[in-house]
């Protein structure tokens, strides 16, 4: 049987600035470094990604806004399709 000794782990990075205080908190840079020592320790059990919070998002429209979407969806893509079947058909026809 091999020995700790004859196993080596190495994580090799650009640079650390993932490990920076402005950057630590996004896109899951704690989850990476917490993960990395872990491997390297050898705690594989440890080893894990940890649920995210869901974000709350509010979409703040104008009438006017809500307006040009309800055309957009119901008016525009609609009689794009129409057109482009429309020609489909024409060009089959030729």
């Amino acid at each position: 049987a091999a020995s700790d000794a004859d196993h080596w782990r190495l994580v090799v990075f650009g640079n650390s600035s993932f490990l920076s205080n402005q950057l630590i908190g996004s896109l899951g840079n704690a989850a990476l470094a917490s993960n990395l020592l872990n491997w390297l320790a050898q705690r594989d059990q440890l080893l894990g990604i940890p649920a995210r919070e869901p974000e709350h998002v509010r979409l703040n429209l104008t009438g006017s806004e809500v307006r040009g979407i309800h055309w957009l969806v119901l008016g525009l893509l609609p009689g794009l399709a129409v057109v482009a079947g429309i020609l489909v058909r024409y060009r089959r026809r030729r």
